[in-house]
Order: structure tokens, then C-alpha cells, then sequence
């Protein structure tokens, strides 16, 4: 209670509409809310006095396990990590949300940049006259199962793009996104969308970089040659980073890693 008085001082507002249980990765988290005396009730408390209106959550969850978080009644909506190449992944959540007549609030639409930054690779995304970028932003914003989508900008040219494609979306067939599910198959479950959250490794191992050169090579078949270049772009070959065999295997990245990513067994890949 005293967490949501001092969020509602300094944001200089009488009451929050949607406060988020933030950033359950497993089941132990929600449960770990949920105990006699833990955050639920007393975010339940706040919002009996009407300083809250309604309880979500966000989520890297599977969609099996947020469908079950949403079936058991006690949350009203959710924010997950969902977008064009792993929709299969979370599907099963969003349907729930939707199904209860819960808003669904996604974030991450573009992978973590991954799809402005691999455009070649993913141009079976897109529809004839349409980037990747803006097929992944239509699949989000054309979804009626999806209530907002957050996306972020760098430049005015992308804001313009994003407001284009909202004006103009058309929903995917049915064809569409099964022809979709079939190319992506399950390895962009297992892509590392660059969220950051594995970084300050004990040994300085600069482990974002790492799992990003991981993506390029495995998830996204980059070449030698490529691979060099977006080493020296992220810093890898600077003399005062760690190397990826100097890992002692603490578990402090994987413990963190909001998809439950093996990066401990991807640094060993990555020194060999």
C-alpha cells in the first residue's frame, strides 16, 4: 500500500487505472504475489479505498501459463511480450485476456528491433508494398484480440510509418499467419530479444552483446564475414570486455533472462 501512495505522490495523480504486478517471468513469481499477506492483497486493499481501479500484470510467461494466471479471476488484464514472430508462444494467454473481455497491452512488437534489423531475412512477412517492420506493426494493430500496442520511436519518419500503418491496417487471413507459423517454426521462441536485463555479469561478460551475436548466427544465419563486423559494432572485441569462457557459470544472467533463455550453455557454444 505504501509502494502505490508514493507511485500516486510522485506521479501527482489521485489514482492509478491499471496497476501492474510487474514482470512475472515463472509461476513461483505470481504465487509469491498471491501469498496471505503479499502484494495482492494489498493492492486489493488500495483498491477499496479507489486508489487503484484495476489489477494486471505484465508477463514473458509462456501463453499456457498466463492463460492460467487470468483463469483463476483474480487479474483484469495483462502486458505481455508478443509480436508477429512468436505469437504462437503467447497465444494461448492472449485468447484468455480476450475471451474474459480484459485489455491486452503489447509490448516488444518489433522483437527488440530484430525485424527492422533483419528485413531480408524476414521479408516472408510482409505483404506486397509493405516492409516486414510495417507487417509486424499491422499484425499487432489490425489484431482484435489486442487493445494497445506499445512501440517505440527513434525518428520522425518512424512515428509517421507506425501512424500510417495504424490508419491503414488490414487484419492477416487465416492463411497468413498459419503460412507464418510454419516458416518461424519454434525458433523465434528461442531468439533473445535484447531486453538487457542479463547485463552486469559479475565477470563483466558483456552478455546482451553475446546474445545477440548468438541470434545472428543461429536464429538468423548471418555470415562469417557479418558476424565480424557486428562483434567490433557491439564492442565484443574491445580488450577490457570478458570473453564468453571466462563464464563461472554463477546463474545471475539466467536467473534474470525474462524468456528463461539457456545462456549459460549459449556462452560455451559461443567460446568453442
Amino acid at each position: 500500500k505504501d509502494a502505490v501512495k508514493k507511485s500516486l505522490y510522485r506521479l501527482g495523480i489521485p489514482k492509478i487505472h491499471f496497476y501492474h504486478i510487474w514482470c512475472l517471468l515463472k509461476m513461483e513469481h505470481y504465487e509469491l504475489a498471491m501469498k496471505p499477506g503479499g502484494q495482492y492483497e494489498g493492492l486489493l486493499e488500495c483498491k477499496e479505498e479507489g486508489l487503484i481501479d484495476h489489477i494486471v500484470f505484465s508477463s514473458h510467461q509462456p501463453g499456457s501459463e498466463i492463460k492460467h494466471i487470468l483463469e483463476g479471476g483474480r487479474m483484469e488484464g495483462v502486458l505481455l511480450g508478443i509480436n508477429i514472430l512468436n505469437f504462437p508462444y503467447r497465444w494461448d494467454g492472449v485468447m484468455a485476456a480476450y475471451q474474459k473481455g480484459y485489455g491486452v497491452v503489447a509490448m516488444n512488437p518489433l522483437f527488440g528491433g530484430a525485424i527492422p534489423t533483419h528485413e531480408k531475412v524476414l521479408s516472408f512477412l510482409a505483404s506486397e508494398g509493405e516492409t516486414p517492420t510495417e507487417a509486424a506493426l499491422r499484425f499487432l494493430i489490425s489484431c482484435p484480440q489486442i487493445s494497445v500496442v506499445l512501440n517505440g520511436f527513434t525518428t520522425r519518419e518512424h512515428i509517421d510509418m507506425a501512424c500510417r500503418v495504424a490508419d491503414e491496417a488490414l487484419p492477416f487471413t487465416d492463411a497468413d499467419l498459419e503460412k507464418i507459423r510454419k516458416k518461424i517454426g519454434d525458433n523465434m521462441n528461442l531468439a533473445c530479444t535484447g531486453c538487457g536485463y542479463c547485463d552486469n555479469c559479475p565477470q563483466n561478460i558483456p552478455v546482451p552483446s553475446y546474445m545477440q551475436l548468438y541470434n545472428e548466427k543461429q536464429i538468423f544465419g548471418s555470415s562469417d564475414k557479418e558476424m565480424k563486423e557486428k562483434s567490433y559494432l557491439w564492442g565484443l572485441t574491445e580488450s577490457h570486455r570478458a570473453r564468453a569462457n571466462e563464464c563461472t557459470e554463477c546463474g545471475q544472467c539466467e536467473e534474470l533472462c525474462t524468456q528463461h533463455l539457456p545462456i549459460i550453455e549459449r556462452l560455451k557454444e559461443i567460446a568453442s
